[in-house]
């Protein structure tokens, strides 16, 4: 209790703080969004008109750049440091901020009436047929601010969560699951979403077991990595797109790992292993069942995939024929069967 009496007495001061910068940013005082009115701009060959109060350099702000202006922001409340490699915000934090972002610009991967009206009103009134020939510029354009927006969103964003840094995924994210999901905006959902059904049927297919080194924890990466994949095929073209970006997120979740105070080096060395090795049998799968489909001209083509309980049904089947090992080096002998350590 007196924890949670310090973080609201400390999130109230932070608060306040966040008025007053408020205020400064409306006096002009920030660098980059200075402009008053509407600028129309060449973008990639197609005319736009940038938001009222953005400058065109927020169209080509690198990740470095963002993670400049995080940490800036983050300083001035005296809340984070570059050097910290925790960020103190969970992935359900994460995809409820960019939720709040996303709400401003135009879906699209799935474009609606008014997605189509407010790109064409951005875009100097082009014409649908055009929008959907220039549909990756158009969105490459609207994910520089949303990447912009979502940092400042971020930067002012103190968490009140008290959970275990112990819970699986359930903990504050990585520095580089953190800086990953920023510049993937529009993938922070269905990634939060995919590792909610994981735990979700981990918990179903092997209930009341513990899911650390076992079988459980076998499928349970297996199927982490099989639902992102699935989960952003919505977002993505190609199979491929949606297998890079599972391993993308999943090795930077198994960088991120610290190893606890009781445990070698060599054994840590050894559970991540067998991690990073049924995180792949698990993309594998999803790419020996993934297809594209295209309904109709206009329309981007998109990855699909079987159901989850039927995913889930497959992989809970791998588990029958999984490999205990006794080593890191016995691992590289099952390229195409789960692993686990201990019953």
């Amino acid at each position: 209790m007196k924890r949670l009496f310090q973080k609201k007495l400390f999130y109230s001061f932070v608060t306040a703080v966040l008025v007053l910068v408020s205020c400064e940013k409306e006096k002009g005082l920030d660098t980059i969004n200075q402009s008053t009115e509407k600028q129309m701009i060449d973008f990639c060959g197609l005319k736009v008109k940038l938001p009222t109060g953005y400058d065109e350099k927020v169209l080509s702000l690198n990740l470095s750049d963002l993670q400049g202006n995080y940490y800036s922001n983050k300083s001035k409340f005296g809340l984070k440091s570059a050097s910290s490699d925790e960020m103190d915000i969970t992935l359900e934090e994460m995809d409820n901020l960019v939720t709040s972002v996303l709400i401003h610009y135009p879906n699209t991967d799935s474009l609606t009436e008014r997605d189509i009206e407010i790109i064409q009103n951005d875009f100097n009134g082009i014409d649908e047929i055009k929008i959907y020939e220039n549909i990756d510029v158009i969105d490459s354009f609207y994910n520089a601010l949303i990447r912009y927006d979502y940092v400042d969103t971020l930067s002012k964003h103190y968490s009140l969560n008290l959970k275990s840094t112990n819970d699986y995924l359930g903990y504050d994210v990585s520095k580089a699951e953190f800086w990953a999901l920023v510049w993937h905006p529009r993938l922070v959902k269905p990634t939060r979403s995919a590792t909610d059904k994981a735990i979700e049927l981990t918990g179903q297919y092997f209930p009341g077991q513990a899911a650390w080194r076992t079988k459980a924890d076998a499928f349970r990466h297996a199927i982490w990595n099989a639902l992102i994949a699935k989960y952003v095929g919505d977002k993505k073209n190609k199979i491929d797109e949606c297998v890079d970006w599972a391993k993308k997120f999943t090795d930077k979740h198994e960088e991120g790992a610290e190893r606890p105070a009781d445990m070698t080096q060599e054994d840590f060395d050894f559970d991540k292993a067998m991690d990073y090795h049924n995180n792949k049998i698990g993309r594998d799968y999803f790419k020996s069942v993934a297809w594209t489909d295209k309904r109709k001209w206009y329309q981007p083509t998109r990855v699909k995939a079987p159901s989850e309980t039927t995913m889930a049904d497959a992989i809970f089947e791998k588990t029958k024929v999984a490999k205990k090992v006794s080593s890191k080096s016995q691992i590289n002998s099952y390229p195409s069967n789960l692993v686990y350590i201990k019953d």
